[in-house]
């Protein structure tokens, strides 16, 4: 009798990886990333000689698990397995190393400034211009702030400001959310004020009372400034100055004589008014 024994075919391995595809976010802001791995491998008719993980074609580690450096962007990693008979199986995931976002880059041209209130009115309109560039991305909105409230959109803008210091914000958003503000403080300044000013008595007659030509005469003045300090006063007589202070004695000849007070303050504003004795 012949008995003839069939050959037995070799299964191959069975094997997987932990995870599947997926995207891992580059932690470090170095290019690149860790990534660990966890493999499976079983043989239904056998053991499992070797296990191997693959990018591009070259073997990067061995065993089961492994950590691996993988740069930015998609890599295709494999995982493969030998048996005892020398049957491999392999199996691959998709690794997107993903580029932390980086946020826009803001400024507003002139920086902090001073203007000057043009329309005698309180505050005043003024003109903004601010850039606004994402280097790996587009920038999807811009805004204009007052005081955390936003009062307009766009690169440029016209805003009512009242006088005083005034904090304007320029942010912009880039296409992943991620926002980035920048400042500056606007000084709009009211118009200047002059003082004002009085002389006590007004236009009046004295009596020259000793007999002798010409007569010293008191006067009293007020001088005062709504939006600063009066810095200095001056009593003049023919354009020339003849005293000093809200208080003065001022000898006068004969006849008429036109005497003025004036009044100078902090920015320079000068007032006058003038009697006639």
């Amino acid at each position: 009798v012949t008995i003839s024994v069939g050959a037995t075919t070799n299964v191959s391995p069975t094997v997987s990886i932990s995870g599947g595809n997926r995207t891992i976010a580059d932690t470090n802001d170095n290019a690149g990333e860790v990534v660990s791995f966890t493999g499976t491998a079983t043989d239904s008719d056998g053991t499992i000689a070797s296990t191997q993980w693959l990018v591009g074609g070259s073997e990067v580690a061995i065993g089961t698990s492994a950590s691996f450096s993988l740069d930015n962007g998609a890599t295709v990693v494999t995982f493969k397995a030998t048996d005892n008979d020398d049957a491999a199986t392999s199996t691959t995931a998709t690794i997107t190393v993903e580029v932390p976002n980086v946020s826009p880059t803001v400024s507003i041209s002139g920086g902090d400034r001073t203007i000057t209130d043009t329309d005698g009115s309180a505050g005043e309109t003024v003109s903004f211009t601010g850039t606004a560039t994402d280097s790996d991305g587009t920038v999807a909105s811009t805004q204009w702030l007052v005081g955390g409230s936003e009062v307009a959109t766009g690169t440029s803008a016209s805003i009512s400001l009242g006088n005083g210091a005034t904090v304007v914000t320029f942010k912009a958003t880039d296409n992943d959310g991620a926002s980035t503000s920048t400042t500056v403080t606007i000084t709009v300044e009211a118009p200047n004020v002059s003082p004002s000013v009085a002389i006590s008595g007004g236009d009046r007659t004295i009596a020259d009372s000793d007999g002798s030509a010409g007569e010293t005469v008191s006067f009293t003045g007020t001088a005062t400034d709504s939006d600063g300090t009066v810095a200095s006063t001056q009593w003049l007589v023919g354009g020339s100055e003849v005293a000093t202070g809200t208080s003065a004695s001022i000898s006068l000849s004969n006849g008429a004589t036109v005497v003025t007070f004036k009044a100078t303050d902090n920015d320079g504003a000068a007032t006058s008014t003038t009697v006639t004795i």
